[in-house]
């Protein structure tokens, strides 16, 4: 696949979706969210990709939105507008695959809102996450409010949006944003690593926790246990059929 700001690669039965906007730290522009949304659109259609790496090409990840392109012109009627941010965002969580974000350099504004919305973040040493809409007259969106709010707490999110100060990789390991803090040189191989180790687990078990998971955050106790007990019949389900099926199949070679 040729996308003009993104790369899709397909590496040990892993997809590898790569922002490829270096000379601008892979800020944020209309193309880079068609190119993403297209990346990401063809991820979840491979029907043998369990898990797709989100990385960034040169010295960062992301440093957010390309603010030489201008913002958002908010006159246009939502429906008419093209693909935002926001679209990405509903594209990942939505995802029936397990999605993980190899995040160096800088996850700043967009950026850190993409990590985020990645299930897991392998962050290299010397990472600096921040959010600093307030600096330029702009707010959080992309679901930033709730899920930095989820991994690192009210207080924490709440000084992060108010001074714009930077998080860095251990700050985000210690807060929980980060799920492991390697070498820079050691990224790609952990990123890889984790991601061959979730895909030897079963995709359908994968996605119905990604969803619980997700689903569970605005649930009640009793709605969480009702969405769990439906999910457990469906992969008991799902589960003896294959069974039933490699039995026939044994006894058709028996007959051999």
């Amino acid at each position: 696949m040729q996308l003009e700001t993104v790369k899709f690669e397909k590496k040990e039965g892993i997809i590898v979706i790569s922002l490829n906007r270096p000379k601008v730290l892979n800020a944020v522009n209309q193309q880079l969210i068609a190119d993403l949304l297209t990346a990401l659109e063809a991820a979840e259609a491979d029907s043998e990709a369990k898990v797709v790496v989100l990385r960034g090409e040169g010295r960062a990840f992301c440093s957010g939105a390309d603010l030489s392109q201008g913002a958002i012109d908010h006159s246009i009627p939502v429906e008419n507008r093209p693909d935002t941010l926001q679209d990405i965002t509903r594209a990942i969580v939505r995802m029936s695959k397990v999605v993980i974000a190899a995040v160096h350099g800088y996850a700043i504004g967009a950026g850190l809102e993409l990590a985020e919305d990645a299930d897991m973040r392998i962050v290299a040493e010397g990472t600096k996450f921040g959010a600093t809409e307030t600096n330029v007259g702009s707010v959080v969106t992309n679901a930033g409010t709730k899920l930095l709010t989820y991994y690192i707490g009210l207080g924490r999110a709440k000084e992060l949006y108010f001074t714009n100060e930077f998080m860095d990789a251990q700050e985000a390991l210690q807060y929980g944003l980060a799920n492991k803090v390697v070498p820079p040189e050691e990224l790609e191989e952990a990123a890889m690593k984790m991601a061959v180790r979730i895909s030897k687990n079963s995709a359908l078990s994968l996605m119905l926790t990604k969803q619980a998971v997700n689903r569970a955050l605005g649930m009640s106790i009793e709605e969480t246990l009702v969405m769990e007990a439906r999910d457990l019949q469906v992969s008991t389900l799902v589960a003896e059929q294959g069974d039933r099926r490699k039995e026939a199949m044994q006894r058709l070679k028996e007959k051999e």
